[in-house]
């Protein structure tokens, strides 16, 4: 089982809806009384249709490399935490990127990921099965 970017609750992608990434341009919170657990994570949803949409697929859903920022695989080698609110839906995955301060200076690594989308996720897919091991 690979590692999984959880809140000291359990949950994942900061409790925001996983399904609402892929219906919207904007993150969406969810809410506890939509909760799921799948493979070792608690997902929120915010709403009872978004829960239903999950259950039906959650792999479609489930963020990729366990929720950790896929620039921090590739750059670092390493799980770095993410921002659920900075996120992309590539080839139908969805990623989760960092955005905060790094070294005391903002830092967004999704703009550094779109300098070439289609490499990066390349590459993070191969350091993956190693990093989050």
């Amino acid at each position: 089982m690979s590692k999984l970017n959880l809140d000291d609750r359990g949950v994942i992608a900061g409790g925001y809806d996983v399904v609402a990434y892929f219906k919207s341009t904007a993150a969406v919170e969810g809410r506890s009384e939509f909760e799921a657990t799948h493979a070792g994570a608690k997902y929120r949803f915010a709403n009872a249709d978004n829960k239903r949409a999950f259950e039906a697929a959650p792999e479609k859903y489930a963020p990729a490399f366990g929720g950790f920022c896929p620039f921090g695989i590739v750059a670092m080698g390493q799980c770095a935490p993410t921002n659920p609110k900075t996120f992309r839906i590539q080839d139908g995955r969805l990623l989760l990127f960092f955005n905060d301060l790094w070294e005391g200076k903002p830092f967004d690594t999704s703009a550094k990921w779109d300098e070439d989308p289609k490499q990066m996720l390349v590459k993070a897919d191969a350091a993956w099965p190693t990093v989050g091991a």
